[in-house]
């Protein structure tokens, strides 16, 4: 997959649509993104999955770079067959929550208002993580939740103002203060810290 990811920037998208590439490629990599515990062993799905997501990330910007109607469906089908499907299968696996939410943060920006479909979804996932009462053990999930929300927040405000939403966030946020506030790592936290003001 590494080697798809350089070489896909040095395609056009005619040349992806004339030769017929672009599925082929699509449907080659896709399948990876469910190479998931306890399948998959968690090393080898620690490998496989952001090789995987980077691959189709380079797909999508080449094959769709002037055909946004097109680039808004793959990303769609990347958050729910990839990102959701992932997270309802493997959320046990703190690790690859993790890149999942890494993932979710560049969907969310290039779906930019379009995003707003997949609320009812990932609102819950990040409140889950941001409040879990020993996320704090794992900074690097945390400082992916706050991060991933802060773009979700930025990308679907319209609806994101919406009570439900809005109560929900603010609840999630300081839940996770106080959390964070309370460790005794306060300098390993310092950064997640700062994302949550």
């Amino acid at each position: 997959m590494n080697i798809l990811t350089l070489l896909l920037p040095k395609l056009t998208p005619k040349l992806l649509s004339q030769t017929g590439l672009g599925p082929v490629f699509e449907d080659a990599v896709f399948p990876t993104l469910l190479y998931l515990p306890t399948i998959t062993p968690l090393d080898e799905s620690l490998l496989l999955l952001p090789s995987a997501y980077t691959s189709l990330f380079a797909l999508c910007s080449v094959r769709f770079s002037d055909n946004g109607k097109e680039r808004i469906k793959f990303l769609d089908k990347l958050v729910r067959k990839g990102i959701l499907a992932g997270y309802a299968y493997a959320s046990e696996h703190p690790s690859i929550v993790e890149i999942l939410l890494v993932q979710l943060k560049p969907c969310v920006e290039k779906m930019e208002i379009g995003s707003v479909k997949h609320l009812k979804d990932v609102i819950p996932i990040l409140s889950t993580v941001l409040m879990d009462p020993f996320v704090s053990e794992k900074p690097s999930l945390l400082l992916a939740g706050v991060r991933c929300l802060q773009s979700v927040i930025l990308n679907a405000w319209p609806r994101v103002r919406e009570e439900g939403y809005r109560i929900e966030i603010v609840k999630t946020l300081m839940v996770c203060w106080r959390t964070v506030s309370e460790d005794e790592k306060v300098k390993q936290l310092e950064e997640v810290k700062s994302e949550l003001k």
